[in-house]
């Protein structure tokens, strides 16, 4: 059968070792086979670090399964039918509603049936899947379940609508079918037609090896985890919708730094939980993807790294982006959390800190936090940007509209923050402000100021030029600007709606903290859903956050109109 979906590792190995300038015909048609957007081979060439960022990431990762193309005209029809099921094939038997198929091959299914779809086809041999109309309702068991093959691919037939469904309360252990589309087996999803899945009792569709969803229109609804493939969940397209009380995607195969990652390289997801997190795995990958999130606890959670180069709308979240090592280069983001824009720590986050716990000022071993390129705008009630280890921005813009509340920052930096290109604007309380780093290659000012939201807040040299103009979101008490314009050592202004707050000097803190310094309590710190502090090395004390002057949970980042940088 005719392979559709491509080899990964070589094409992510090309640009893991190649420089910027080698964006030439032949790498930009291999970043097509990848799923990474490109539109011509001189756009590539600048965007190459992008390539590049992404590409290694998923070349130290077992690679996705190939989707086969499924023979139509060669499909066993099955229709089925109240309980039962007919079929003009030997490998299909039904007994007490329980439809089995026991032999390779591509079966069409349609009609409605109270039962289940059983696959048990031997361990070498592949089977698909064409869901043509079908609806499966099976109240003693997984609507679909895959026991035994060597692949399953469902295809959703053009044009149509299908629908499973499980029951509430059924048995199932951990190597048992126990969601309503489950497979032991890597599961491919294919085809233009629509399916709606409906978890009663546990996930919605979960692999217990790798799951690769190409194209369709799949909404799927879940009690616990809405889609989940153990060793990873590869999706290259389709326009998916999640409501799920558990994490909407997952990965969750901790055995070694190959397995346990979420790539979302096209497609459109809409993502909600309402108890854990919109994202969670070891690894999170994406690169052309357009993903809006709301969660009750972090919308992007990686244990390990997370690597983005996408489009990505965190409406409601605790924290928007965490991750124990963080790539960003490209994309756009919008990030509303109820703590942390953006965190990097380690571990799951579930951690409880308190006093005593640890140096609120430790640096974590491996965090980082690495800016190439991309629009970040992010309305936090927590830190803005928060990280247990370096950050170094080198190009991009990022925007913060940081807490009102003394005990965060826009920036809360432990380890150094490194400014060589690119544009900051961060704004927030004066309780516990930050700086970069003063030996930053690029320039940087921070000023306290006394602005009110929507009050313009500018940044001018010496002769009166605006560099960077700031339109806060709420009231501010300090300010960081950096742009390419802006030198170390020089003195510049900054003004509230015309009148001058005051001269300041570039690279020079005016009083406030640098990164990884000590001497200043923490004040507050919400609080995780589950009871564990926001910062697993740095405990809160005293009262939690409080609510006068932060943003709702359905606020949003502000848009980039707002926001001018005149470098």
């Amino acid at each position: 059968m005719k392979k559709i979906f491509i080899s990964l590792v070589a094409v992510a190995m090309t640009f893991a070792f190649s420089s910027c300038a080698s964006g030439n015909a032949a790498d930009s048609e291999n970043l097509q086979n990848t799923g990474i957007a490109t539109d011509s081979a001189e756009e590539k060439t600048a965007e190459s670090s992008t390539a590049g960022a992404v590409a290694e990431e998923l070349a130290s990762k077992k690679e996705a399964h190939s989707v086969d193309e499924v023979d139509q005209a060669s499909a066993v029809d099955v229709i089925l039918d109240g309980t039962t099921a007919s079929s003009d094939s030997s490998a299909v038997s039904t007994n007490d509603g329980v439809v089995t198929i026991t032999a390779g091959g591509t079966y069409r299914l349609s009609g409605t049936i109270e039962g289940e779809v059983v696959i048990a086809a031997p361990d070498e041999e592949k089977v698909a899947i064409i869901l043509s109309d079908a609806h499966i309702n099976s109240e003693n068991g997984a609507a679909l379940a895959v026991q035994s093959a060597d692949e399953v691919t469902i295809r959703l037939a053009d044009g149509t609508s299908n629908t499973l469904s499980d029951g509430s309360s059924y048995g199932g252990g951990e190597d048992e079918a126990n969601s309503t589309l489950w497979s032991s087996s890597d599961l491919s999803i294919t085809g233009n037609g629509a399916l709606e899945v409906t978890g009663n009792n546990n996930d919605g569709i979960v692999s217990k090896d790798g799951l690769v969803i190409d194209s369709g229109t799949i909404t799927v609804t879940a009690v616990d985890d809405g889609i989940r493939g153990k060793d990873y969940l590869w999706v290259s397209g389709a326009d998916i919708s999640v409501d799920a009380a558990g994490h909407a995607l997952k990965s969750d195969n901790s055995d070694n730094e190959t397995v346990g990652y979420v790539a979302l390289m096209g497609g459109t997801q809409n993502l909600s939980s309402s108890g854990e997190d919109g994202i969670n795995a070891q690894f999170i990958i994406a690169s052309g993807a357009d993903t809006t999130i709301s969660s009750a606890d972090d919308a992007m959670h990686a244990d390990a790294n997370m690597v983005l180069s996408s489009s990505v709308t965190i409406t409601e979240s605790y924290e928007g982006l965490e991750a124990l090592n963080m790539t960003i280069d490209g994309g756009s983001y919008s990030i509303v959390s109820t703590d942390d824009g953006i965190n990097i720590a380690g571990g799951d986050g579930s951690q409880a800190g308190g006093p005593g716990g640890g140096d609120m000022f430790a640096v974590t071993e491996g965090a980082e936090l690495t800016i190439m390129d991309g629009e970040i705008l992010i309305n936090a009630e927590g830190d803005g940007l928060d990280s247990n280890g370096d950050v170094t921005l080198t190009g991009g813009s990022v925007t913060v509209h940081g807490p009102t509340n003394g005990g965060n920052g826009a920036l809360d930096i432990n380890g150094s923050f490194d400014i060589t290109g690119g544009t900051l604007l961060a704004g927030g309380s004066a309780g516990m402000a930050e700086t970069p780093d003063s030996s930053s290659a690029q320039g940087w000012v921070a000023a306290f100021v006394n602005a009110s939201a929507g009050d313009k807040v500018e940044l001018t040299d010496a002769s009166g030029n605006i560099l960077a103009t700031y339109v806060p979101e709420k009231a501010v008490q300090s300010v960081v600007f950096s742009t390419s314009n802006v030198e170390s050592g020089q003195t510049y202004s900054v003004l509230v709606n015309g009148s001058e707050s005051g001269d300041v000097v570039a690279n020079e803190s005016n009083g406030m903290g640098n990164p990884g310094m000590g001497g200043r309590p923490e004040m507050g710190g919400n609080t995780r859903p589950g009871g564990a502090n926001e910062d697993e090395t740095r405990p809160a004390f005293g009262g939690g956050q409080t609510s006068g002057g932060g943003q709702s949970s359905g606020g949003g980042a502000t848009s980039s109109d707002a926001i001018s940088s005149n470098v």
